[in-house]
């Protein structure tokens, strides 16, 4: 006979099922056991125990095993006996009711014994003959089965009623068994602290014990009041794992000034229980900075009939009247707050955590299950939903370019050319989301790619302001300013493709593509908070260049700065006609002037700012062909360049980036230097846009044209309307005293140019007028003007000609002639040789 407190069954007398043991809400055991259809001559292998084993263990295989100790066997036959032979299936458990102090289980289950199973014959042999004696075991009383848990003071976690029960042990034999039980809670606490040891890791292993006093007999032998008990040891590893939740839907919308959230969710259920859920209130907590739990939502479950072995699906219902600062705040030693952190891992499709708990509150709920509710704080992982095609349009005006300054060190941050434009954006607002927001600024990670190659990185580190309105078909339109944004360059040899399509595509431009990660300050019903982390992949459209003849460069002055035998360095100034909305902001740049292949010289373009529409600006040219082209060949070219210029003819000059363009961007500066750029020199003038219709000139006046019949002259009416000064802008000849003064142009205004020979001849209609050679220096000085008449130059007239009668012909009047020169000129230290043919020269004829 076994004592009060002696443990009859080991923690395997029973086999578990395939099916995974869980914990109720209750805090009772649940489980579906193992019911082998065949016998076997050897046990089956052990398997992992379970949870839910101490509800069969204790509940209904206790008295079995006592009943054959005390009539049959000795205690450790009957243990071993039990243990092997005895297996029990629960086919359902189901909460009829919850009560004020617990709730009503309803269990249904199977009891059945197989001697077969049991290894030792001569167990097996004396199990089988004691149990077909006996044949059935029953309890006469109700009994009750109490759990405690030793390791956290004996502190009892529940108790339950065990009604009268009939159980056939005979060898080969089963038992349905149907009852109803009382179940009620005990310490509260102690069952939180385990839940708590359970979800946050710290419970590594727990002790169950089980204590059952029942009033025990087989057929008509009483086997007297029998105190059962049993202790049951878990590790982690058989612990129940937590349910996984499915989110299959969620939607947010306004509420007055709060917002509604509707939630969902399924959770799998492999168990076979059955209850209904009463309306529940809970609370959603997120953790701050300090990983103390803030109160974000108010959540509610209706009720619900939970069936066994079926998926439940929920539906909650969820409140956020605002979202507490501490939840917003940038958390110290980093720039994100838990809330940007949450975002930001729901928009990726990554799964947070939130804590849910609850509220205390409800309906039909009984006070304990409020209570125990409450005191427990779950954290549940919330699955994210990862957005693709957010940005359905990207555009770009009013673009602006600013190049690194000068001193500024390759490869540091001050090395990155800055791009700021205006940016606007067509966001599709996800389906899920149906309240009111208002972007205040945005900031933005992303990469460049031309035809799906990588050139460049944007990176917008600071909030730039914003602003966004909804339209008509529920989208958002934003509009954002992007001030100085660093462009980083990856690779060069598509960042030349894209230079050459812009400049040299005729003005088509090209797409790019946008791939990155954009964070959104926002203001909504709830208050200001940002979203970080938002894809952010598309297309923008970038207008190419204009055509240089499009931009009408004209020199609006010219001033020397330096000369030196050979070179001379001039301040040039400029206007130009930007029709693009683009802008340039140049604080230092460097840039080889060419013609004909050879190098002339350099231009510095510093502190310089290109905006839509006109513009005036300074270079600083630095001509020096010797040095630079490294030849007389280049020399001689410079010469022939400036001898065309002064004549008025079309010149046009190339410009070439080289390796030190950009100081602070060598990589770039290389890209570029292939590139070659070829434009007109710019005329000495005004310029105006191309859309202006004083920018048309004229067409060509002829030459020749003399005193018409009333004794005045076809050319008396200047021309020349294109507002350009000309080196040579008129002559006055006198035929007495053969000479000829010439009116000549000096564009320096502080520097006189020096004539320090002179060797040409005039024609009129192809015919030689005459000739002069004058070896006399003499200035052409600076004004206001720049205009200064010559010294009268001897000419030697042709006597006889056409083109001597014609000026005879036209004398008080105008003729037009030609005129070819060789002039040694000087500039400061700079001197040489220039050759001038000009056509068309308007000449005064006087006696």
């Amino acid at each position: 006979m076994a004592t009060e407190r002696t443990p009859l069954l080991p923690t395997s007398i029973v086999r578990p099922a395939p099916q995974a043991g869980d914990i109720s809400a209750t805090g009772t055991f649940l489980t579906p056991l193992d019911d082998d259809a065949t016998s076997s001559s050897r046990p089956l292998a052990k398997k992992k125990r379970r949870w839910p084993k101490v509800i069969g263990i204790l509940l209904l295989l206790l008295f079995i095993a006592a009943a054959i100790v005390a009539g049959f066997l000795a205690p450790a036959a009957a243990e071993t006996y039990a243990r092997e032979a005895v297996t029990l299936k629960i086919s359902s458990v189901a909460v009829d009711s919850f009560t004020q102090d617990g709730l009503q289980a309803r269990v249904r289950a199977t009891v059945n014994v197989d001697a077969a199973r049991v290894e030792n014959r001569y167990i097996r042999t004396l199990g089988r003959l004691s149990t077909r004696i006996a044949r059935r075991v029953e309890t006469t009383d109700n009994g009750k089965l109490q759990v405690f848990l030793p390791e956290y003071g004996n502190a009892l976690l529940g108790n339950a009623s065990i009604p009268p029960l009939v159980i056939d042990i005979e060898d080969g034999h089963s038992t349905p068994i149907d009852f109803v039980s009382d179940v009620r809670p005990g310490s509260l606490e102690s069952a939180r602290q385990l839940l708590d040891g359970y979800v946050n890791g710290s419970l590594k292993s727990v002790k169950i014990l089980g204590e059952a006093r029942l009033d025990l007999k087989t057929g008509y032998l009483p086997l007297g009041n029998q105190l059962l008990s049993e202790t049951l040891k878990f590790s982690r590893k058989q612990f129940p794992s937590m349910p996984k939740l499915n989110v299959t839907h969620l939607n947010f919308s306004q509420d007055d000034d709060s917002v509604k959230v509707k939630v969902h969710a399924t959770v799998p259920n492999p168990y076979p229980v059955q209850f209904e859920l009463p309306l529940l209130d809970f609370s959603v907590w997120l953790p701050s900075c300090d990983e103390e739990l803030v109160k974000l939502a108010t959540a509610v479950t209706p009720k619900l009939l939970i069936q066994p072995k079926a998926d439940i699906n929920f539906n909650i219902s969820g409140l956020i009247n605002s979202i507490p600062d501490t939840l917003t705040e940038v958390c110290p030693g980093s720039d994100r707050s838990p809330m940007d952190n949450f975002l930001e891992s729901y928009l990726h499709g990554n799964f947070s955590t939130v804590f849910v708990s609850g509220s205390g509150t409800g309906y039909e709920a009984p006070d304990w299950l409020l209570d125990f509710l409450k005191s427990v704080t779950l954290p549940v992982p919330f699955p994210g939903h990862e957005f693709h095609d957010l940005v359905e349009a990207f555009g770009l005006s009013h673009v602006s370019f600013k190049l690194p300054d000068r001193g500024a060190e390759p490869g540091s941050p001050e090395a990155s050319p800055k791009l700021s434009a205006v940016v606007d954006a067509t966001v599709i607002m996800p389906p899920e989301m149906n309240f009111s927001l208002d972007v205040n600024s945005v900031r933005a990670n992303a990469n460049l790619s031309y035809h799906g190659d990588k050139f460049g990185e944007v990176h917008i580190t600071d909030w730039m302001p914003a602003k966004s309105y909804p339209t008509s078909d529920g989208k958002l339109k934003v509009r954002a300013d992007v001030i100085q944004a660093p462009l980083k360059v990856t690779d060069y040899e598509v960042f030349q493709k894209v230079v050459q399509r812009l400049a040299w595509g005729g003005g088509r431009g090209l797409i790019l593509e946008i791939d990155g990660f954009a964070d959104v300050q926002m203001s909504t019903t709830l208050g200001e908070f940002a979203v970080r982390g938002i894809p952010t992949t598309g297309d923008v459209t970038i207008k190419g260049f204009p055509n240089i003849s499009d931009l009408s460069p004209k020199a609006t002055g010219m001033e020397v700065l330096d000369t030196t035998e050979s070179s001379m360095t001039i301040q040039i100034g400029l206007d130009v006609f930007n029709p693009t909305d683009y802008e340039a902001d140049i604080p230092y740049m460097n840039v080889l002037i060419m013609n004909d292949r050879f190098v002339l010289g350099n231009v510095s373009i510093v502190d310089t700012v290109i905006r839509p529409g006109n513009n005036s600006f300074e270079l600083v040219t630095y001509y020096d062909p010797l040095v630079n082209g490294g030849s007389e060949e280049a020399v001689e070219k410079g010469l022939e360049m400036l001898g065309d210029y002064v004549s008025g003819k079309n010149t046009s000059i190339t410009i070439r980036p080289h390796l030190h363009s950009i100081p602070a961007l060598p990589e770039l500066s290389k890209a570029l230097s292939d590139f070659l750029i070829t434009l007109p020199m710019p005329r000495l003038g005004r310029s105006r846009p191309p859309s202006s219709p004083s920018s048309t000139s004229p067409p060509p006046s002829s030459i020749g044209h003399h005193r018409n019949d009333d004794g005045g002259d076809d050319d008396d009416e200047d021309t020349d309307s294109d507002d350009t000064q000309h080196f040579l802008s008129g002559a006055t000849m006198h035929i007495f005293s053969s000479s000829a003064t010439f009116l000549l142009h000096n564009p320096f205004p502080k520097t006189p140019i020096s004539i320090l020979s002179i060797n040409g001849t005039a024609s009129y209609n192809g015919t030689k007028l005459g000739s002069v050679y004058y070896d006399t220096p003499w200035k052409i000085e600076q004004g206001s003007k720049g205009e200064s008449v010559s010294p009268r130059l001897p000419v030697e007239w042709r006597l006889g000609s056409a083109a001597y009668a014609a000026m005879v012909d036209a004398l008080g009047g105008v003729l037009r002639i030609d005129a070819l020169a060789e002039a040694w000129v000087g500039v400061g230290r700079w001197g040489g040789r220039i050759a001038f043919d000009g056509a068309g020269v308007k000449a005064g004829v006087r006696l």
